[in-house]
Parts: C-alpha cells; structure tokens; sequence
C-alpha cells in the first residue's frame, strides 16, 4: 500500500486482442480524410498507436491529430 501523498503510475495494459483498423473505419472517425491518402495515413497512424499504447481512444485521437495536420500543410 502506498503511502499518503506518494504517486502512483498507472499504466494502460497491453492489449494484444484488439481488432486493427483498416482506411475505411478512418470515415467514421474523421471527416478530414477525404482522400484514399489520407485515409491509409489515418490506418496506419491508428494501428500503431494502438499497438504502442493498447489504447483505442488514445490511438483514434492521434489518427486524428496527424491526418489534421496534413490537411492544414496543405491548405
């Protein structure tokens, strides 16, 4: 048991069960990937973070900000 004020880090377990996202879940996700692009960019970002990170919200909300981003280079 921890002592009162000491910090305890969590960590989120490794999940290895979870189902990888292809380029057509990122149109559920996401309205800035329009093209097939950016929808693979979008796959493939989510993937790895969720491998890295066994963490579907965490994973969806990098997809997200990175296929933003390229969206916004190009504008």
């Amino acid at each position: 048991m921890a002592a009162a004020g000491a910090r305890v880090m969590l960590r989120w377990p490794q999940r290895s069960d979870l189902m990888p996202w292809t380029a057509d879940d990122a149109e559920r996700h996401t309205h800035k990937a329009s093209t097939q692009a950016l929808k693979d960019l979008w796959a493939k970002v989510a993937n790895d973070a969720l491998a890295r990170l066994g963490d579907e919200g965490r994973a969806i909300r990098e997809a997200n900000a990175v296929v933003a981003r390229q969206v916004a280079t190009k504008d």
